[in-house]
């Protein structure tokens, strides 16, 4: 039966619209606005996927950003270790340590803050934007990305060298992957920023966890009821 044309008077006890069937007297409680829930819905899934959206633009803004940097931070690591043997990376000579200072006053003072403050960053907001993702999978999901970014390079190296002289492409593969002034050198920062965003991850989970739960109107209206219900305890 259509309950709408009826009247809902107030419940004397706890004050909410109450309309009575009058074929099966089942009581039913009268939502005021109804006729906007599904807008209000509407509303809330828009602003929850634009949060979704933002956070996963930053999230890749700032991966493609570190991975950059750390193209830089190679550079540098690269002309270092130039036509050294794999080795000099555990027992450098004096020419790996002056190229490495040279390249400190030129460029990697500020080249290697940055590189920190970005792959810091990234750790702090994925763990406080994305407060229910768990740093297991974070860190293997970010190891995956690592091995793409030899991989894919390596690959595709490989296949150009066989499409273009005949060289075996395994062969140009396994030497990049060995090359210090090549995609060696790019192992170095990429893993570390890895590590690092790995570590901050868990500071950006706690924070995340702890003022999350704040956020909304549902949550602010939870919040509201349970003090005044405490009070009225």
């Amino acid at each position: 039966m259509e309950l709408a044309h009826l009247t809902a008077p107030p419940d004397p006890h706890y004050g909410l619209p109450v309309v009575v069937c009058p074929r099966c007297t089942v009581a039913s409680v009268r939502r005021p606005f109804g006729g906007t829930a599904r807008w209000r819905s509407f509303l809330r899934t828009v602003a929850v996927s634009r949060r979704l959206v933002f956070g996963i633009w930053m999230f890749c803004l700032l991966t493609l950003l570190g991975t950059v940097i750390c193209a830089g931070v190679a550079n540098g690591i690269g002309n270092a270790f130039r036509g050294q043997p794999l080795g000099a990376i555990f027992d450098s000579s004096d020419l790996v340590r002056t190229r490495l200072h040279n390249w400190w006053i030129r460029e990697g003072f500020w080249v290697v803050p940055v590189w920190a403050a970005v792959w810091s960053a990234l750790g702090l907001f994925s763990g406080e934007w994305f407060s229910h993702w768990r740093a297991r999978w974070y860190l293997a999901g970010m190891v995956i990305l690592g091995a793409a970014a030899f991989a894919v390079p390596a690959i595709l190296l490989g296949l150009a060298h066989w499409a273009h002289d005949g060289t075996p492409a395994l062969d140009v593969m396994l030497h990049e992957l060995r090359d210090l002034s090549g995609l060696a050198s790019f192992v170095m920062p990429l893993a570390a920023g890895l590590l690092l965003s790995s570590l901050m991850l868990h500071i950006g989970l706690r924070a995340g966890r702890r003022f999350n739960p704040d956020r909304g109107l549902r949550s602010r209206r939870l919040r509201r009821a349970r003090k005044n219900r405490s009070r009225e305890s």
